[in-house]
């Protein structure tokens, strides 16, 4: 009986590991989206109704969902709370805060931040190539997130369950 009920946490703790795994691959992708339908309405705000950036950032932030409109949001409250704070420091200090509760990796977070270092202190037209560079490197992440996703979900799924039960075949 304590065989029985040890084999089955082992594989219900690896399956769940498993799916876990797969899970990230699908925020991943989901949340990848959801930055390429920010930083289109930012270029809108920016570019076309001519918003100032804090605002511009706030509105943003309030039309998608979190993580990715934390990003926004924070980078709004940091440029009208701290005083002296540049927009490269302030969208730089809210990504360093957000996207540990992200399921973006290490590369997304880079050109996250290369795109917060010509923030705000150019003119338009630079600010329009700086946010349509950022759109581009999203959308080949997320194309490449996509490719990942569909190879890698059942993959994690199977090795989370099969590596549960080979664990328990192991030991007995």
């Amino acid at each position: 009986m304590i065989k029985l009920a040890g084999s089955l946490l082992i594989v219900g703790a690896t399956s769940w590991l498993g799916f876990l795994k797969a899970d990230q691959l699908i925020q991943r992708t989901k949340q990848l989206q959801q930055l390429q339908i920010a930083f289109q309405a930012l270029e809108a705000e920016i570019m076309y109704a001519a918003v100032p950036l804090p605002e511009a950032m706030g509105k943003v932030g309030n039309k998608v969902d979190s993580p990715a409109a934390d990003f926004f949001l924070v980078s709004k409250e940091k440029l009208k709370s701290e005083i002296g704070i540049t927009a490269r420091q302030a969208w730089q200090e809210a990504v360093e805060e957000v996207f540990p509760n992200t399921a973006l990796m290490i590369e997304d977070k880079e050109f996250l931040l290369n795109f917060g270092n010509n923030l705000g202190n150019s003119d338009r037209t630079h600010q329009e190539k700086n946010l349509q560079l950022v759109q581009k490197e999203l959308k080949q992440a997320k194309e490449a997130s996509v490719t990942a996703k569909k190879s890698g979900v059942k993959k994690w799924r199977y090795f989370g369950i099969l590596g549960g039960l080979l664990i328990v075949i192991l030991l007995y």
